[in-house]
């Protein structure tokens, strides 16, 4: 999967535009009002999804594929960000715990395995009751989710 998303990204750039989802944007509320700091974004891609936790000042990491598309994020939010470049299925890439976990257009993309292996490795690193955004926001404990929004 990691020759496909290089190629995207040097061949599309942007392909998505600079503005963060909706989703993003309700979930950087959401996680700044249950008092999150550390944030884990999975499928970085070119950082648009990251802005809005940035501008409420979130200390947010990222994980990305493609390492032309952290390039491309580092001239877009012009900062100095910290993304680990490899695969979601390879978490941990460190030993650090996060607040809340935001993953938006990425599980869909992932065989059955990937996905089990992604969901327990963020709830693994996750802090007791963190949260989990993917298209909708859940709170998961061990394999037990509960939706929290929409």
């Amino acid at each position: 999967m990691g020759e496909f998303w290089e190629k995207a990204f040097q061949e599309k750039n942007l392909m998505w535009g600079e503005e963060p989802t909706t989703l993003a944007i309700e979930a950087s509320e959401i996680f700044k009002q249950l008092g999150f700091r550390r944030i884990l974004i999975p499928g970085f891609g070119y950082g648009r999804n990251a802005r809005p936790f940035y501008e409420k000042e979130f200390e947010v990491t990222g994980i990305e594929i493609s390492d032309t598309a952290i390039k491309l994020a580092q001239k877009l939010l012009g900062r100095e960000i910290r993304v680990f470049h490899g695969s979601v299925d390879e978490m941990p890439f460190d030993q650090d715990v996060y607040d809340g976990i935001f993953c938006h257009a990425l599980i869909h993309l992932l065989d059955a395995d990937q996905r089990k292996k992604l969901i327990l490795g963020c709830v693994d690193i996750s802090r007791f009751s963190g949260t989990f955004a993917a298209r909708r926001l859940m709170r998961c404990q061990h394999t037990n989710c509960e939706m929290i929004s929409g």
